[in-house]
Formats: C-alpha cells, sequence, structure tokens
C-alpha cells in the first residue's frame, strides 16, 4: 500500500475504524461459515504436507506449478483413496452382519427388506444358536440356584432373538438412512471438495507468507506469537499423524487378535477398532464385549487369546508410539488430550477429534504464556 496516514489519528477516527473493522469481520464470518470448518481443515492438512511441497518443489527445480499439483496427488493418495476403500469395505461387512443378525433373530425378510442385500454370508446362524441355546443353558443353571430367582426371571433363547432383533431393526434402519443421506448430500460434498482443494492449493506454498502476516496481524511479542504457532502446528500434526499411525497400528493388532480367535466379519471390527483407537486405548472398548460373547458361546481359546492380547500388546502400542510420535511442544496430559477429543466430538463432529486437542494445547499455551509474562 502505497498511501500514508497521519501518525496520530483522532480519537473519532479510531472508533469509527474499530466499529467499521468490527462490523466486516461480522460480514465475513456470516460469510465463510459454513465454510469454516473446510478452511480449517485446510490449514491444518497445508501445514501437515508443507515438509512434503517443499521436497517437491526443490526436486522440480523451484516449478511451482508442478510442486503444487503433485503435493495435492500425494494428499489424495494418502487420505482420500484410504477412506473410499475403507467406507466400501465397513458398509459391505456391515450389510453382511445386519443381514446373518436377522437370520438368527428370525426378522431377516423385514431387515432384507430394508437393506435390499443379497451379501454372502459370514456366521453359520445355526452353529451359532447351538451355541449360544447351550451358554443360556449353562447361564440359567447358576440362576437357579440363587434364591431369589425365580423360574420367570430365566433367559430363553426367545428374549435373546428378541432384543438381537430388535437391535437389528435399529441398526438397519440407521444404516439404510445414512444410506439415503450420502445420496442426497454426495452434491453438497462434491462442491465442498472442490471448495477444500482450492483453498487447500492456495494454502500449501502460501505457509511461509501467511506466518508472517499473522506476525505482523498480531499485536503480541513475536516470541508469544512463535510459541502459539509452534505449539499449536505440532499438536496439529500429532493429532493427525500420531493418532493417525497410533489408531491403525491398535486397530490392526485388535483384527488380527480377533482374526485368531475365528471371530467373523474381521473387515469391519477391525475398521471399527481403528476408529475407536482414535480415543486412548478404544480398540479395547470393541474387544472387552467380544471376549465376553466367546466366552458364551464356548470359544475359551479364542477368548483367551482376545483378552491376553490386550492386556499385553494393545495396551502397550500407546505408550510405546505417542513418546515416539507426539514432540514435547504437543504434550498434553492424557486427561487433558480426551477431554479435547470427546469434547471437539460433540462439538465439531469427527473433525473435532483434531479440532479439541489443538484448542486444550492453546489454552495450556495461554496459561503457560501468563504465568511467564504477564503475572506480576
Amino acid at each position: 500500500m502505497n498511501f500514508r496516514l497521519p501518525v496520530r489519528q483522532s480519537t473519532e477516527n479510531r472508533i469509527f475504524f474499530y466499529l467499521m473493522f468490527s462490523g466486516i469481520l461480522l460480514l465475513a464470518y456470516a460469510l465463510i461459515k459454513p465454510l469454516l470448518s473446510l478452511i480449517i481443515l485446510a490449514i491444518l492438512v497445508a501445514g501437515l504436507f508443507y515438509p512434503v511441497y517443499k521436497k517437491i518443489y526443490k526436486f522440480t527445480r523451484e516449478r511451482n506449478y508442478i510442486a503444487v499439483p503433485l503435493t495435492m496427488i500425494s494428499i489424495l493418495l494418502s487420505f482420500i483413496i484410504p477412506i473410499i476403500i475403507i467406507s466400501v469395505i465397513t458398509i459391505n461387512q456391515l450389510s453382511i452382519f445386519i443381514s446373518d443378525v436377522g437370520d438368527f433373530a428370525g426378522n431377516s425378510e423385514e431387515i432384507s427388506q430394508i437393506l435390499d442385500s443379497n451379501t454372502e454370508s459370514g456366521l453359520n446362524t445355526e452353529k451359532f444358536t447351538i451355541k449360544l441355546e447351550n451358554s443360556i443353558d449353562d447361564i440359567n443353571y447358576q440362576l437357579a440356584r440363587l434364591p431369589f430367582v425365580n423360574q420367570n426371571d430365566l433367559i430363553t433363547i426367545q428374549n435373546v432373538q428378541q432384543v438381537i432383533g430388535e437391535l437389528a431393526k435399529t441398526v438397519a434402519n440407521w444404516a439404510g438412512n445414512t444410506a439415503v443421506n450420502i445420496v442426497q448430500n454426495t452434491p453438497s460434498f462434491i462442491t465442498n471438495l472442490i471448495v477444500f482443494v482450492i483453498i487447500l492449493s492456495t494454502l500449501i506454498p502460501s505457509q511461509k507468507r501467511l506466518k508472517d502476516y499473522i506476525l505482523k496481524l498480531s499485536p503480541l511479542n513475536d516470541r508469544i506469537d512463535k510459541l502459539y504457532l509452534t505449539r499449536v502446528n505440532a499438536m496439529a500434526n500429532a493429532m493427525i499423524k500420531g493418532t493417525l499411525v497410533i489408531a491403525v497400528t491398535q486397530g490392526l493388532i485388535c483384527g488380527i487378535l480377533l482374526w485368531l480367535a475365528g471371530v467373523p466379519y474381521i473387515f469391519f471390527w477391525t475398521i471399527l477398532c481403528i476408529f475407536m483407537s482414535i480415543v486412548p486405548n478404544g480398540g479395547a472398548l470393541v474387544n472387552w464385549p467380544i471376549l465376553i460373547i466367546l466366552l458364551l458361546s464356548g470359544n475359551i481359546p479364542g477368548a483367551i487369546i482376545v483378552g491376553l492380547g490386550n492386556l499385553l500388546i494393545v495396551s502397550s502400542v500407546d505408550q510405546i508410539l505417542r513418546p515416539i510420535l507426539v514432540p514435547k511442544e504437543a504434550n498434553l496430559p492424557p486427561a487433558l488430550t480426551l477431554l479435547g477429543i470427546v469434547g471437539g466430538l460433540h462439538l465439531f463432529g469427527f473433525l473435532g477429534v483434531v479440532y479439541g486437542p489443538v484448542i486444550m494445547i492453546f489454552l495450556i499455551t495461554t496459561f503457560d504464556i501468563y504465568i511467564e509474562y504477564y503475572k506480576e
């Protein structure tokens, strides 16, 4: 900008400028509010892949028009294609699971009308029913020995089938509604994806300029600004890279344990374990109920494999990998990380897995800065 203003501004000029500035900010916020989540995600992904861009930029002899598309392709191969593959496998396995549960519960006709699925079964329902009946007989034998249990309180196979049938209906309806929503939201998804790609391709080569602009814009000391930027960037990278690697590792180990135990629908349970492992030791939340089912169905060796594997291997993954993958600038106590993840999921949906801990590290950094620089 070439124009010059007087060094000292009158009070009226300052008040008018700040009022106008506030109005413009509010108007701009209302304008970009529907896309705010995409913008934040693009900023985080751009920071994560900036080192990749720099290497490609150097390799292409500083040809930006080549480096940016190659970086975008690397992002596509790293995230979007695996997400599509995982989604297809999950939907297929979920359809098989619901179909088999419906066969067992005696509601297969109603559920098949909801799903319109003719997929091949992954469970021997007749064998499972026999094992379950034997387990129910054992449980009833133990219950009958208790003085306060009546004959009417004993479990029957019909009770179990009714409960599972109602659960299957609920899950089937949810799956059907989800499929309809996916179809209805496809145009919006494509539009958002195009916007995300454009924003991301603009931000990737502009990281240094964006950082310098933030430093100039902020009234805080540059040391404080850099501390904020360093910690927030470290936490974002840690949550995207570190948490992803830990979750995939824990989920795959959980899946291998379930496969060794002879559990069907192994791809579905593995993907569910990966998703749950975003929360520390979340994969165990999937494996322990399956362990109980293995015990009830008489698969004692499988239950031992799952139980010992959870205790000795799965629980150790987080303790081993987190110190390696998460830098000390992004080191949050596990309780605060968990609060950030759960609160982020509640406020922002799935992306809250990243946003929540970033907000928590921002809060902790503010406390540290207050103690170091502002507390008298």
